[in-house]
């Protein structure tokens, strides 16, 4: 391991850079691109169409549209779901009124089931 550590072909850098390599870089870069043109090109002017004009408030119609109805239908559904739900708890409370009522009627409760059921036996 030391033969390793200490040897000293390991140590020396075994890459270098050629002499006057960065001072032509940008010379030899440039040498390598294309040519510019003499002329620029003149852009071209493409008049746009009726539908290419429309077509973006079109866009923005369709996406609010969409909006609207997702919005609608959300709440109707939730509107639904909560009318199910009062009606269940409505539905509940009368069923607990009529058994409270029979029990009331009846003047029994837990205790005095069991007790009925006990001297029964």
């Amino acid at each position: 391991m030391n033969d390793i550590l200490h040897n000293p072909h390991l140590r020396k850098d075994p890459f270098a850079v050629p002499q006057g390599y960065f001072e032509q870089l940008h010379a030899n870069l440039a040498s390598r691109l294309p040519l510019a043109q003499a002329e620029p090109q003149k852009a071209r002017i493409v008049p746009l169409t009726g539908w290419q004009r429309v077509r973006p408030w079109l866009s923005a119609a369709a996406v609010v549209a969409l909006m609207a109805i997702t919005t609608h239908t959300l709440r109707s559904r939730v509107a639904a779901d909560a009318q199910y739900v009062t009606t269940g708890i409505i539905a509940m409370n009368s069923e607990t009124a009529e058994s409270d009522a029979v029990y009331d009627y009846l003047m029994l409760n837990s205790n005095s089931i069991y007790e009925e059921y006990d001297d029964a036996n």
